[in-house]
């Protein structure tokens, strides 16, 4: 990265300065570089002094190519609900919408989220589709599959935190210790529109599950109610525009 590259010319330029100043320029580069190495002195020292406005620029361009957040009525109208849940749409409709891959993929697995909220995503088009390339954010092979429209369509949930924290911006955090309740969180989220990943832990498999869906207001955007779940450990909160 930039930030790595600054950092290793810093290390060149130290090395460089110890050097002439501990042996003497004349016996570490010979009297005709005298003069280059004087040179060297403004070039390494102007490095030195760059180097927060070079690490500020940087972190200045990382902010200007986050997408802003999706409006939360653009993205729930086109969002797949659950069937039971004032939504339309069962399982298998999800994997019909998406084709033959997301049926294959669905017999290993019971979570339908990450497919729904990636079909509202796909569905707005433009900068917010997933692409066509496969994802691999997670450490399994692929995080992903292919659509009939040849889009890429996220089933493994836990990868999705970080897509959208690569994407638009880190999420807020709300830990889960012994003295949180879920009415606690609950309230934190009362009155606000976004998107909610839910994380868990099951001591006996140690293994992590995760949910992700839309917030609106005071629940679950049809859907069931996540926070019901056992062994939650954190929630991830991205809060939409209107």
């Amino acid at each position: 990265s930039p930030t790595c590259m600054i950092v290793s010319s810093r290390c060149l330029v130290m090395q460089w300065l110890i050097i002439g100043d501990t042996i003497g320029v004349d016996t570490a580069f010979g009297s005709a570089a005298l003069v280059s190495y004087e040179y060297s002195i403004v070039w390494a020292w102007s490095i030195l002094l760059c180097e927060p406005l070079c690490i500020l620029l940087w972190q200045v361009i990382l902010w200007l190519l986050q997408l802003p957040l999706p409006n939360f009525s653009d993205l729930s109208a086109q969002y797949p609900g659950y069937k039971h849940y004032g939504g339309q749409y069962r399982n298998q409709d999800v994997y019909g919408a998406i084709g033959q891959s997301a049926v294959d993929v669905a017999a290993q697995r019971q979570d339908s989220s990450g497919l729904r909220l990636s079909l509202a995503l796909n569905r707005l088009s433009g900068l917010h589709r997933l692409g066509m390339d496969t994802l691999t954010i997670s450490k399994h092979d692929t995080d992903s599959v292919r659509g009939n429209d040849n889009l890429q369509y996220i089933y493994r949930t836990r990868a999705f935190g970080p897509l959208l924290a690569m994407k638009y911006h880190s999420p807020e955090l709300i830990y889960r210790t012994p003295s949180t309740t879920i009415e606690s969180i609950r309230n934190k989220l009362r009155g606000r529109q976004g998107i909610v990943r839910i994380v868990t832990f099951h001591n006996e498999h140690k293994s992590f599950d995760t949910r992700i869906s839309l917030w609106d207001c005071e629940r679950f955007y049809q859907a069931r109610d996540y926070l019901l779940m056992h062994h939650i450990v954190s929630v991830e909160f991205w809060q939409l525009p209107g």
